[in-house]
């Protein structure tokens, strides 16, 4: 079922899946730089488990008549599409997008997985990413060329994946209709300049890095970047797998997810039991005090 949300002039198209059970939890997917949210066709399993809702990014998809807008607005559109609780899944640019809306709505966002996405997508000072005569070299491909821009996008996206062939076919085969030229350019501005790091920092909720260590676009070696920066964050690197590891292996990614889930509700139950014990610690040294001032007297 596909809707689409109108304040101003911004129009934004969403997608629900249907959901094997209206109790499930909330999953909502916002896909990367030049695709829109069919991008995620290849995940349809994950709604035996998920009630699963799609959003197409301005100038994308069946939002593709709206204009890039400032990120202000964009984060007040998305918000109004996020459920009241909800696990929020950013794929590249859409990563950094998730994060600062999981940074505004924090009582909405319970958990934020990160899909080969790169806080600071431009390799700066001792931060891992693409270099800026690479980043000018992929604008200059870009610029102009409309479907065929998109086609080598898509081989970059797919290149040294396990399963590349399928990876750039199924991203020709799903996407509904050609980007607008402006949007794709002013979104890729936008990918070239947002820097969500110190937004990462104050996030409250749990966060789940992936990565491909194939990727071409967004290299493995942030890993050991990510674990010094947020140490508190798990971040894993998907084996074999390229710049879009849920097309190329969607169980894997789902794993991945169901895993960092569990090993939450387990840490969770041990800070609950902590304080317990704590709480317990407590009483014990009071007892034990209050002990000591009578042993006196009842020596005496």
């Amino acid at each position: 079922m596909s809707h689409a949300l109108k304040q101003d002039f911004l129009p934004l198209a969403y997608s629900d899946w249907p959901a094997a059970n209206a109790d499930l939890p909330w999953l909502v997917l916002l896909h990367g730089w030049g695709t829109d949210s069919s991008a995620w066709e290849s995940c349809r399993a994950w709604q035996e488990h998920f009630r699963v809702r799609t959003i197409d990014l301005p100038g994308f998809g069946d939002s593709a008549v709206s204009a890039w807008p400032g990120i202000a607005l964009l984060l007040a559109q998305l918000e109004e599409l996020l459920p009241e609780r909800c696990t929020l899944i950013g794929w590249s640019m859409g990563g950094q997008i998730a994060t600062l809306l999981a940074k505004q709505c924090p009582q909405q966002v319970e958990r934020l997985v990160l899909v080969a996405s790169n806080p600071h997508f431009l390799a700066v000072d001792h931060w891992p990413g693409m270099d800026a005569d690479t980043a000018a070299t992929f604008r200059n491909l870009m610029e102009g060329k409309g479907v065929a821009g998109l086609k080598r996008f898509a081989m970059l996206v797919a290149h040294g994946d396990l399963r590349e062939r399928h990876v750039m076919e199924t991203l020709h085969a799903h996407s509904r209709q050609a980007p607008d030229e402006k949007a794709l350019l002013a979104s890729l501005g936008a990918l070239e300049s947002l820097d969500t790091r110190d937004a990462l920092k104050s996030l409250p909720m749990p966060v789940l890095h992936l990565l491909g260590e194939a990727d071409q676009l967004v290299p493995a070696s942030l890993a050991k970047t990510l674990r010094r920066e947020y140490p508190k964050h798990a971040v894993q690197v998907l084996p074999a797998l390229a710049h879009a590891p849920f097309i190329s292996d969607p169980q894997a990614v789902f794993n991945a997810l169901h895993d960092h889930e569990r090993k939450h509700a387990v840490a969770q139950r041990f800070s609950h039991a902590s304080g317990d014990y704590d709480a317990a610690a407590g009483v014990q040294q009071k007892v034990i005090q209050q002990m000591l001032q009578v042993m006196p007297a009842l020596q005496g």
